[in-house]
This record gives C-alpha cells, structure tokens and sequence, in this order.
C-alpha cells in the first residue's frame, strides 16, 4: 500500500483549522502527522499530532502562525522514515 499525506488548502488564514489525510501508514504507536514549513528540516516541525495507530484517517490542526507548510507522515518517530504531503499550503 502506498503512504500519502495530503492536505486540500492551497490557502488558509491564520488560526484556521487544517485537516490532513493520510492513508497506508503501517499503524506504529509513535506514527504521527506533522506540519512543517517547507523551510524546515527533516527533523524540525510545528505542529504535531499522533495517528493514534491508524492506517488511515485524517488529523486536524490549528494552524496560528503564517508561512508555506507541508504536510508530513513520520513512522514511528523515525524522521528518516517521512512522506512528504504532495503539495505545500500558505497561511496568510
């Protein structure tokens, strides 16, 4: 099964909610949905949430700060283990 994580805003405001999709993730206890500026590293996020060891679902943040983000899917904590959203969103 492939991994996705997709997130259907190409724009939003600040303080809005953001709900990310992801699918075929393998169900760890440590998998989890960051959303990342696309300035940041591998490693670096600023907003989290853990997929609960779902392999499928979505996970909704409230995004408070402005910038260009991606979504990310990391398995179980693992940030050499990432897919990457398919297109990035701008909040304003």
């Amino acid at each position: 099964m492939e991994r996705t994580c997709s997130s259907p805003y190409p724009r939003t405001q600040a303080n809005d909610t953001v709900t990310v999709t992801y699918s075929g993730l393998p169900g760890n206890k440590w998998d989890e949905i960051w959303l990342s500026l696309t300035t940041d590293s591998e490693s670096s996020y600023r907003y989290e949430l853990l997929t609960n060891q779902q392999h499928d679902g979505t996970a909704t943040f409230r995004v408070t700060s402005r910038g260009t983000y991606e979504a990310r899917a990391i398995l179980n904590g693992q940030t050499d283990q990432i897919t990457r959203g398919a297109a990035p969103f701008t909040v304003n």
